[in-house]
């Protein structure tokens, strides 16, 4: 519409300096004072609307603008929230399914992962990995490491196996089976050490959303037996020392390695 009235204004500054024009050559306009008040104030009547019209479209265009920005704000909030309510979450849990094997340098653990949907749409790709290694007491800062660059690489590298697990649906049952040499694993361990730490660490990995955006579970055990005594701590494996399957217990450690997003 303002484009419009530009268009009209200068038309008729130009169709009235040709009406000027016209005047003057065919007689009808004698006093030069007169014309030239005319086109003066006509100039300035005309480049004032005009002006004056520019001025008020950008500010439509700027108020039109603005309310586009809050409109894809709004809708962009919206699709947040839609994202966070009804997108997947997996949850990991870790059971022991056999004996821990700590015979001679080789330590075996077999367990079984339960990854279970409570999110309200599918996880697509989910992939699991997760490692088993025997260190040293002193090693928080090696096993958080560890897991990070266990589970960065995890999210980077073309899945394998990948497989789509359902909310409200029966969990979806990996059996691993560890195998371990303890003198390659030893990390910052004490020579001689009675009671190496054993750790499995890992994460489950899934996809959701467009752009498809990768998302974790991230979880970490310590490996121990359980204490004979009722009610008192679970205790440390010693090297060499086999553990029945139903005394095999696992541990979330203090520092940390519980992580989802």
């Amino acid at each position: 519409m303002l484009d419009n009235l530009m268009y009209i204004c200068g038309a008729l500054v130009v169709a009235g300096g040709l009406w000027f024009g016209y005047l003057d050559a065919s007689g009808g306009l004698t006093n030069q004072r007169v014309l030239a008040l005319c086109v003066l104030y006509g100039a300035l009547f005309f480049l004032l609307a005009g002006s004056f019209l520019y001025f008020l479209q950008k500010q439509l265009i700027a108020q039109e603008a603005a309310k586009i920005q809050a409109a894809q704000s709004a809708s962009s909030k919206v699709a947040q929230q839609l994202s966070i309510t009804e997108r997947p979450w997996l949850t990991v849990e870790v059971i022991p399914s056999g004996p821990l094997i700590s015979s001679g340098d080789v330590v075996k653990l077999s367990v079984t992962y339960r990854i279970r949907n409570i999110g309200h749409s599918p996880g697509n790709k989910a992939t699991l990995y997760a490692r088993f290694f025997v260190t040293g007491i002193e090693a928080q800062k090696y096993v958080l490491e560890e897991q990070k660059i266990l589970c960065e690489n995890l999210a980077a590298s073309p899945q394998i196996n990948p497989t789509t697990i359902f909310p409200d649906t029966p969990p979806t049952l990996f059996d691993w089976e560890y195998s371990v040499v303890k003198n390659e694993n030893l990390i910052e361990s004490v020579p001689n050490t009675t009671f190496p730490v054993i750790f499995l660490i890992g994460c489950v990995d899934y996809v959701f959303g467009e752009p498809p955006t990768h998302h974790q579970t991230r979880f970490i055990y310590m490996v121990m037996r359980k204490n004979p005594r009722i009610g008192a701590n679970p205790m440390g494996i010693a090297i060499g020392e086999d553990v029945p399957k139903n005394q095999v217990v696992l541990i979330k450690p203090t520092f940390g390695g519980d992580y989802a997003n």
